[in-house]
């Protein structure tokens, strides 16, 4: 959060951030002209959060949500190995998250882009910003190291959509 905010004054972005569950996001209903989510909402109660940010959108407001998805069907090892590391019990593909955004009520739901980890790897010039301290935790090291193994191992399998849904 310091960072965006950080970035955002940089700019002279007039953008209010706030740190809460999403799942329970303290403010009234029909706020925000724009919600942006960035891998996220498929770390929640999917269902729930899609549901919190269309009631904090003010009518025709826009969800910008940008997650994981799987490419298409995931054998169970594959789950249970995304569980292991991320903690969660499931990923949707794109047809089940424009799915479940309807049915939270979302009137206009695109997709804005779509890539599978690999296929973001192979043409990806840029690295990600990663300042690792010499006094990290070795536990944060093994988390990580546990995150580069799933998506080597499951490049093909999952990937990432951006989604443009309009309350």
């Amino acid at each position: 959060m310091k960072r965006q905010k950080k970035r955002f004054k940089e700019r002279d972005l007039p953008i209010n951030t706030i740190q809460s569950s999403v799942e329970n996001i303290p403010v009234s209903d029909q706020t925000y002209d724009y919600i942006i989510s960035e891998s996220v909402t498929v770390f929640t109660n999917i269902e729930k959060t899609l549901t919190e940010y269309f009631r904090v959108l003010k009518k025709g407001g826009i969800l910008i949500n940008i997650d994981m998805t799987a490419e298409g069907p995931l054998h169970s090892s594959d789950i249970t190995m995304i569980s292991n590391v991320y903690g969660i019990s499931y990923v949707l593909t794109e047809n089940e998250w424009i799915s479940l955004l309807r049915e939270v009520g979302y009137r206009k739901v695109n997709v804005l882009h779509s890539d599978s980890l690999s296929s973001h790897i192979n043409k990806s010039l840029e690295q990600p910003e990663f300042h690792i301290s010499p006094s990290i935790d070795p536990k944060l090291m093994e988390i990580l190291q546990n995150h580069q193994n799933v998506t080597s191992l499951l490049a093909n399998k999952i990937g990432y959509r951006i989604f443009k849904s309009k309350r």
